[in-house]
This record gives C-alpha cells, sequence and structure tokens, in this order.
C-alpha cells in the first residue's frame, strides 16, 4: 500500500509540476504576445507619423508649385495685356480696321445659320 501512496504522490507531484510548467509557459506566451503587440503597433505608429509627413510634404509642394504657375501666368497675362494696349495706342486706325473686319465676318457666319 506504501508502494501505491507513493505511486499516486509521484503523480500528484508529476500533475503539479506539468501544472506550474504550463503556468509559466502561458505566462511567457501573454508576456511575449504582448511585446509583439507593442512592436506592431510602435511600427504602425512610426509608419503613420512618416506617412503624414511625406503627405505634407507632397501638399506644400504641390501648394508651392501652383502658386508659382498662377504667379507666372498672371505675369505673363498682364505682359499680354499691357502689349496689346501698346499696339492699339500706337495705331488706332488699324485696330478699328481690324475691329470692323472682325465684326464682318462674325455678322457673315451668323447670318448663314
Amino acid at each position: 500500500m506504501a508502494t501505491q501512496n507513493r505511486s499516486a504522490r509521484d503523480i500528484q507531484d508529476a500533475a503539479r509540476d506539468i501544472r506550474d510548467d504550463a503556468t509559466r509557459a502561458a505566462s511567457n506566451a501573454g508576456e511575449a504576445i504582448r511585446s509583439g503587440v507593442e512592436s506592431v503597433k510602435e511600427r504602425l505608429h512610426d509608419g503613420a507619423d512618416a506617412a503624414k509627413h511625406y503627405a505634407e510634404d507632397a501638399y506644400h509642394k504641390a501648394s508651392n508649385y501652383a502658386h508659382d504657375a498662377y504667379d507666372a501666368a498672371r505675369e505673363r497675362s498682364g505682359e499680354a495685356i499691357d502689349s496689346i494696349e501698346s499696339t492699339i495706342r500706337a495705331n488706332p486706325l488699324a485696330t478699328l480696321a481690324v475691329a470692323a473686319g472682325v465684326g464682318v465676318l462674325i455678322g457673315l457666319l451668323v447670318r448663314r445659320r
């Protein structure tokens, strides 16, 4: 009977050891998962920050390019208007003749329809 008690005690001790090992393994696995999750969160945060900075940089570059293009177009149109005005002032009769010719041409085109 002493042998049976000893065997039962050995089985209980072995079961306790297995339970303790399983508890430690679960705890270690949980810690590893938490650490992995934190690492992924940090990577995602860093990636989101990098994407945000990239988008902001692209926005500022596009905005500056559009502003520069607008300024250049505005300057060119102002130069064209100045050139037309100076041509009209220098040649008023020729300007009237061209305007009359364009008016006659438009009148003919409209009348044919």
